[in-house]
């Protein structure tokens, strides 16, 4: 989780988004445990809160309304790949 600074996600060498601070990444791969599916660039010095997939499996089980939001955000996720390209 993002708590000071902005980052930058690519795929396939295209920006997809951009991050800043209460921004989080790397859930997916914590959840599954595969590889990932993008890269995250900082673009300034960035103070992260980072967690082990042990304590992200923990913290999922005990912090009331976590899965929730993880899964909301995930259905985000997959709504904004399934958005087509916009080319100019």
């Amino acid at each position: 989780m993002i708590a000071e600074g902005q980052a930058r996600v690519e795929k396939d060498g295209e920006k997809i988004r951009a991050l800043g601070p209460g921004d989080f990444f790397g859930e997916i791969s914590l959840i599954d445990r595969e590889p990932r599916t993008a890269s995250v660039t900082a673009e300034s010095d960035m103070t992260v809160l980072a967690v082990s997939h042990r304590s992200f499996a923990h913290l999922l089980e005990t912090v009331p309304g976590l899965s929730k939001d993880m899964m909301i955000a995930l259905c985000k996720y997959i709504r904004r790949a399934e958005q087509p390209s916009i080319c100019s």
